[in-house]
């Protein structure tokens, strides 16, 4: 079957990808202000696994992870201490809160050891007076996080000043240069020789709280992970930034392709086999081969239908020009068009719990504007051949979540638009509501 077949394919690109995204993290938290599920949820939503835990981890767990964020404000233990070395001597990703001194004094100095013993400098000093970067971190480290814009800020509550952080790099200050995050990157040399991890600390736990994490907190959070987080699991961070010169440390997207859009009802130029139909009912199986020049019109309304369209051709220059409306629920949809011709679908589903495969592949222009409106929708996309490659995503989950992968392979022109948060702050249409845990993976390689 396609869809199988697609998945196949889909997983097999994974491994090549220059850009990993989606992997394991575990969340160890005490249940403070949904301090765990907001950091959860905008990792869920870049398309990782996240398991929470109010536990410390041992050194056997901990390997079956690439990213821990220890969100805790509480000590330390010298044990865990221990296996968080390890880990990041192995190359993971560490976040830890730090917090103000009159609190939490004592997990401040059992990170600041771990750190020290890693080789991140002597005498680190975590814990300045309270309050000392309180509401204005006006200033984010630019070889690692998108700049704030003139006038924004992120904001802390009763955050801890950061004095001395040896090896490391700053990574939030205050408008007067107070240091309120820092990060030790192995492969930058900000660790002993040998350690290929990274270790972040941000001296406040309320930044990613439930009244602050709105607006720029939240962009913060997403550039971190986008960059730091995708450069230290994939290898490709250094002292230059989160791609160590290698690939973009996000995938390249756009607002949307709206020349496409413009001409979708002339994209159709040529003769050759032509459908234009309309079904009425449910439970209906619908398979369409079409071989030479290709246009298809469809229409569905109804439920538990299966539709199987491929548009295949061995011919130089053959078209492929697909338009399906499916309305209900349940609907399975795979669609393949291949040959070395342009490859053009405007794919719209209308209910819930809808599955949509789709193939564009082989030499040509590729272009696919899709939207799953309703709840609970499974959509795999895989478009490759020589570059032009192109989708426009809308998801929105009223309810059930979506889960999205996308996979864009062959020589550059890679663009599409999807319901996400970049990591500039910027988004594009589409609803995930995190708390359903809608699923993303975005694969784009040569």
């Amino acid at each position: 079957m396609l869809l199988s077949t697609l998945r196949k394919l889909s997983s097999l690109l994974f491994l090549f990808a220059t850009t990993v995204w989606a992997d394991s993290v575990l969340i160890i938290h005490q249940n403070y202000s949904s301090v765990h599920s907001n950091v959860g949820g905008r990792l869920t939503n870049e398309g990782h696994t996240v398991t929470y835990s109010t536990s410390e981890v041992n050194a056997s767990t901990i390997a079956n992870y690439n990213q821990v964020w220890d969100v805790r404000y509480s000590s330390l233990s010298s044990t865990q201490a221990s296996v968080y070395d390890t880990f990041v001597q192995n190359g993971g990703f560490l976040y830890l809160v730090t917090e103000n001194p009159s609190c939490c004094g004592t997990r401040n100095s059992a990170v600041a050891s771990m750190i020290s013993n890693m080789g991140g400098g002597s005498g680190l000093t975590i814990g300045g007076s309270a309050g000392s970067t309180s509401n204005n971190i006006t200033q984010v480290n630019t070889t690692y996080m998108t700049a704030l814009s003139s006038g924004t800020y992120i904001t802390f509550a009763a955050g801890s000043n950061i004095t001395n952080y040896g090896n490391g790099q700053w990574l939030f200050k205050d408008s007067i240069g107070r240091v309120g995050g820092v990060m030790w990157v192995g492969n930058a040399g900000n660790l002993s020789q040998g350690y290929s991890g990274t270790v972040v600390t941000v001296a406040d736990i309320n930044w990613l709280d439930a009244t602050r994490f709105t607006g720029t907190n939240i962009t913060a959070l997403d550039d971190i992970i986008a960059g730091i987080v995708a450069g230290t699991v994939s290898g490709t961070i250094s002292g230059s930034g989160n791609t160590g010169g290698g690939a973009a440390a996000t995938p390249v997207y756009s607002s949307g392709i709206t020349a496409a859009q413009t001409l979708r009802r002339n994209a159709f130029t040529g003769t050759g086999a032509e459908i234009n139909a309309d079904i009425n009912g449910s439970n209906n199986d619908v398979y369409i081969h079409q071989a030479g020049t290709h246009y298809i019109e469809l229409g569905i309304v109804g439920s538990s239908n299966t539709v199987n369209l491929e548009q295949a051709s061995t011919q130089v220059g053959i078209i492929h020009y697909a338009e399906t409306d499916i309305i209900g629920d349940s609907n399975t949809l795979d669609l393949i068009q291949s040959g070395d011709g342009n490859k053009t679908a405007f794919i719209t589903v209308t209910g819930d719990n809808n599955i949509a495969d789709i193939a564009q592949r082989d030499s040509g222009q590729h272009y696919l504007q899709l939207d799953l409106i309703g709840g609970g929708h499974d959509a795999t996309v895989v478009q490759e051949g020589t570059g032009n490659h192109a989708a426009t995503v809308e998801l929105t989950n009223s309810g059930g979540a979506w889960t999205f992968g996308l996979t864009q392979s062959g020589s550059t022109d890679k663009e599409y638009s999807l319901p996400h948060s970049m990591s500039d702050g910027s988004t594009t249409s589409g609803t995930c509501y995190v708390a359903a845990g809608c699923s993303l993976t975005v694969i784009q390689s040569d």
